[in-house]
């Protein structure tokens, strides 16, 4: 398959995760770009493709385990805050995280109260490739690079300083030629040059004859290009068809079941296999279910009549 997405609810971006080390919080997105607008099934993850698409820098299996077991010990302590001053709730995103070292998957189910967090994202949304992300380095790099993808479009962010330190879990010691030195040197060696970013700090006057203190950061970088933005309409043409319904034919439709769409997978360098496993009529779109050969897992894509489809095949299938 091509390149994952990750794709999350901006409300995901209030969590710090800098108490992942950097293969824990790569699994964790990892798990996000394939669990994204699934509903609220179980989906299984099959151990071979987690580590491939992570990059897992292990090969014992004993390793790989414990990194599973430990990501979900820290997600559990770290909830998920909505709301506002007045009101608010904290929630863990997954329910059930299941680890079979016979078989050799992982099987997570998502919390139904909050499942918009990575469904139904229509908007107010967080987006970008999962193979960029496993290959940063620092922990800082990637938590700054997820907030700085909220804002792909208008390519500024600003932010003060205290909310800063606790997005990406500062230490409330660290003074700001620390902070350039441990925070920014590793964001800027690996974000800097292929995002043209720049840092302006915000300063405040102290009381009385006090020095002026950083009270604040703008951050400044390259916006989303042009096919960034048609990746991303075509992510939400799937949920958003406006066009009715034509006449279905369902016998003609039996006649794809089971059929295979051959595409070329750039993660495993090799040709893969989507079977179409059943076709479903639902609120004016034909929604069409595909299921890999090697790994299992399912994707669901909707048309806005079989004609639609039809030309997507004919397109994609080889």
């Amino acid at each position: 398959m091509a390149n994952e997405v990750v794709k999350f609810n901006n409300d995901m971006n209030t969590v710090a995760l800098r108490k992942f080390n950097s293969v824990e919080i790569n699994l964790l997105m990892a798990i996000c770009s394939r669990i994204r607008e699934q509903g609220l099934k179980y989906i299984e993850f099959d151990f071979r493709y987690l580590k491939h698409l992570t990059k897992f820098p292990y090969d014992d299996m004993k390793s790989f385990v414990n990194t599973l077991d430990k990501s979900y010990s820290k997600l559990l302590e770290c909830h998920i805050r909505i709301g506002d001053d007045i009101e608010w709730t904290r929630f863990v995103l997954f329910t059930k995280y299941t680890i079979n070292v016979e078989k050799q998957i992982i099987t997570i189910g998502i919390n139904e109260e909050f499942k918009y967090i990575l469904n139904e994202l229509t908007s107010d949304f967080t987006r970008f490739e999962l193979d960029e992300f496993v290959n940063f380095k620092s922990t800082y790099t990637k938590e700054f690079y997820r907030r700085m993808k909220q804002f792909r479009y208008t390519g500024i962010w600003i932010v003060d300083i205290e909310e800063f330190k606790y997005l990406m879990d500062i230490p409330l010691n660290y003074k700001i030629d620390t902070i350039d030195k441990k925070v920014f040197k590793p964001i800027m060696n690996e974000l800097g040059e292929n995002y043209n970013l720049k840092i302006i700090k915000k300063y405040k006057k102290g009381l009385g004859r006090g020095r002026s203190r950083v009270s604040g950061f703008e951050f400044r970088f390259k916006k989303s290009n042009k096919k960034q933005k048609t990746d991303e309409a075509k992510d939400l043409a799937k949920i958003l068809f406006e066009n009715n319904l034509k006449t279905f034919d369902y016998a003609q439709a039996n006649a794809y079941i089971n059929r295979k769409i051959k595409i070329f997978d750039k993660i495993f360098d090799r040709y893969n296999y989507l079977n179409i496993t059943n076709f479903k009529e639902s609120k004016e779109q034909l929604i069409v279910t595909l299921k890999n050969v090697d790994d299992g897992h399912i994707q669901y894509f909707k048309f806005n009549n079989f004609n639609h489809f039809e030309n997507w095949f004919k397109k994609y299938a080889i």
